[in-house]
């Protein structure tokens, strides 16, 4: 177990030999403007799904606030944020927990805001943040669901998203949020949230989100951006197997929570991109390839 200290907020990373953008990350972090007469202490947990990747161990020495959980192999993220969901439960059953990737940098003025967030409304079970790429642009404003079409959307058509006044809240309500920045409520739970590690790498947010929401239990998101993502930067070698992930993943959602339209309708969706861009995007098209055979293969196409 890592030497965890009984505090009120802990940041949990995922670390897959990325040591350097997690430099960069905890960079942000300790620049963040703290509310006024705050006494937030918080500790960063850096959950080790790379063990032959060392320099993690280095910057923990160096960073007073990061100590280093051994997954002793590659988890994937859901499996890797369990085994500091479960430390953290067991010290502090009502702490806050961000789970935050490893290719972001959080805006100055994060903290406070979700502070402020949660202060507002106590009983948020997830809070999700707005999140913009490199370049500015939103990437994940409020997350959508429709089961019957099996569609699933990350972008918000509506203009009030990032923008307020004073009559509306910090936050607004989102059907999921994303798993790059997905802050933890513990204090609204039962018993300790966990992900299901049938999912390997994407959509274990959108499974963990839904089975909370089906609970009756609040999943919002803030109206403005506070965290910066560069997507992609790590799975974004290795194309192939992003694609198989998020194949096996979204058809593995779609099985559990959808409608069989929605769920019969990403079948073919997927069967003709590999059909129309396999002479172009081969290593997309051979990704969704062994993604969809997984599936097929571990049985989970019959719903039952």
């Amino acid at each position: 177990m890592a030497n965890l200290a009984a505090i009120d907020f802990y940041f949990v990373v995922v670390n897959y030999h990325s040591t350097p953008l997690i430099r960069l990350l905890i960079s942000s972090i300790e620049a963040l403007e703290l509310p006024e007469a705050s006494q937030i202490d918080y500790q960063i947990l850096a959950v080790n799904n790379s063990p032959e990747d060392t320099a993690i161990h280095q910057l923990a020495t160096m960073v007073k606030q990061l100590s280093v959980i051994e997954a002793q192999a590659n988890l994937g993220f859901g499996h890797g944020c369990n085994l500091a969901l479960q430390q953290i439960y067991q010290i502090n059953p009502k702490a806050l927990v961000w789970l935050i990737n490893p290719d972001t940098l959080l805006c100055p003025n994060a903290l406070a805001y979700v502070n402020a967030a949660l202060a507002e409304e106590p009983d948020i079970a997830i809070l999700g943040t707005g999140i913009t790429d490199t370049q500015g642009e939103a990437w994940f404003s409020r997350g959508t669901f429709n089961p019957w079409l099996g569609y699933i959307g990350h972008r918000d058509s509506d203009r009030r998203a990032g923008h307020r006044d004073e009559s509306m809240k910090l936050s607004m309500p989102s059907r999921w949020v994303s798993g790059c920045s997905l802050i933890v409520n513990l204090a609204n739970f039962a018993d300790c949230p966990l992900f299901d590690t049938r999912f390997f790498l994407y959509y274990e947010d959108n499974d963990l989100c839904e089975r909370v929401f089906r609970a009756g239990l609040k999943v919002r998101v803030t109206r403005e951006s506070l965290v910066i993502h560069d997507v992609s930067a790590i799975v974004r070698q290795d194309w192939s197997n992003k694609y198989k992930n998020t194949t096996f993943g979204r058809l593995l959602f779609l099985q559990t929570h959808g409608k069989i339209t929605g769920f019969l309708v990403n079948i073919a969706l997927i069967i003709g991109l590999i059909v129309v861009f396999g002479p172009f995007k081969p290593s997309v098209s051979q990704g969704r390839v062994q993604g969809l055979w997984m599936f097929l293969s571990k049985g989970l196409l019959s719903r039952g």
